[in-house]
């Protein structure tokens, strides 16, 4: 700390520009402020008991003195002090250990293992490969002519950096790819997944492997230059023909439910404004999956898609499919838990009417269920809390 005697004292400065600079007129004392941390200030204080030797309050009966507590005082401290290093230098060793080549190696076939394990048992991969899943159609942005179908999962091993980006329309089929691509390099021949878990490894020391999703608009509004993010894109495309036709009906089987509908839609000659309509609807993967389980139990009739006049517009297709998957999703026929007080249709549309208010509200895209708790009001909160709060005051009391 500097302290400068004031008075009539003028201070120039002259020549190039220099750093840090201190002016004062007359310096009285400097005084160095030191830390000590706390084995220091108490090997100090052992110091002062052993030089100064002052009278200590002891108990009656005991004579230990200034100068046996100093020593004892000074033996204490340095073995805490040992302990603490050599534990820390063992901890070192222990990371050390664990971050080498041999032990990420085991780890990651360990998480393999258990990964394949929890993706066989999600619910939601099985109803994905239910019975097969959608063949989805994807391509290069560069090459738009280059269609390929089926899972990029291969694709992804041979790309250099491993960091993909998949692009596509709402309702494309994004984040089920990316469930799918996570499941499948599981399911990798043995020769070539030792591989991916060998450059997973390596990847652990730099760049990461990753998977990002995102709308084509937003991706392009905000995405950094390949120089400052590596990556490869794909562009996820509206569904084949024949994917849409395989998805609800698998092996082409006559005389279902789909048949007369799946052949309009084969149709290249059936240009009429309804068949077009649902050609073009269906091709999004989400509207075929809602169109299967909506039109998948007892009674339900598909034929109303092609109605002439019942739809004016994609979007009234995909309100009357979102509307009638709701109905089998949560009809008692459909769901064994409505036996025992199970949402109705009508109750899971107005929540789901409120969901979507509320996402479109705060200029929302995907549904962050861990948030829900946000949207109760603060004072429902407290009346759910109170109770709580004085019965337990009550409990203590």
């Amino acid at each position: 700390m500097l302290r400068q005697k004031t008075g009539p004292v003028t201070n120039r400065l002259s020549g190039r520009t220099h750093r840090n600079v201190v002016m004062a007129g007359h310096i009285g004392r400097v005084v160095l402020a030191v830390r000590l941390s706390a084995p220091y200030a108490l090997i100090a204080f052992a110091v002062v008991l052993l030089v100064a030797r002052p009278a200590l309050p002891q108990p009656v009966g005991h004579t230990l003195g200034a100068a046996r507590a100093g020593w004892l005082l000074i033996a204490a401290t340095l073995a805490f002090e040992t302990w603490v290093r050599v534990r820390r230098r063992i901890l070192n060793r222990r990371g050390a250990a664990w971050l080498s080549e041999q032990s990420l190696r085991q780890a990651a076939e360990e998480l393999t293992e258990e990964l394949s394990f929890v993706y066989g048992q999600d619910e939601r991969w099985k109803q994905i490969r239910d019975p097969e899943p959608i063949e989805l159609a994807w391509r290069v942005p560069d090459r738009p002519s280059d269609l390929r179908l089926g899972s990029p999962s291969r694709y992804f091993v041979r790309t250099a950096g491993q960091r993909l980006v998949v692009l596509g329309s709402a309702g494309a089929g994004k984040s089920v790819l990316a469930l799918r691509l996570a499941h499948e390099l599981l399911e990798l021949p043995s020769g070539i997944r030792k591989t991916a878990m060998h450059e997973l490894t390596q990847s652990l020391r730099g760049g990461h492997r990753s998977v990002l999703t995102s709308r084509e608009p937003e991706y392009g509004a905000h995405v950094p230059g390949h120089g400052v993010f590596i990556r490869d894109e794909i562009v996820l495309c509206p569904l084949t023909t024949g994917a849409v036709a395989a998805f609800p009906n698998p092996g082409g089987r006559t005389g279902t439910q789909w048949s007369g509908i799946l052949d309009r839609l084969g149709d290249t000659d059936d240009r009429a404004s309804e068949t077009v309509r649902l050609r073009k609807t269906l091709r999004v993967p989400l509207m075929v999956t809602l169109a299967k389980v909506a039109y998948g139990r007892e009674g339900a009739d598909p034929a109303v898609l092609l109605e002439y006049g019942r739809f004016s517009s994609r979007a009234d297709i995909e309100r009357h499919l979102y509307d009638a998957f709701l109905d089998a999703v949560y009809s008692r026929s459909h769901d064994d838990l409505a036996a025992s007080g199970g949402w109705t249709p009508d109750q899971a549309r107005a929540w789901a009417g409120f969901l979507a208010a509320r996402m479109q509200a705060h200029h929302q895209q995907d549904l962050a269920w861990w948030h829900l708790d946000d949207e109760v009001p603060t004072w429902v909160r407290v009346c759910g809390l109170a109770p709580a709060y004085a019965l337990s005051v009550v409990l203590v009391a």
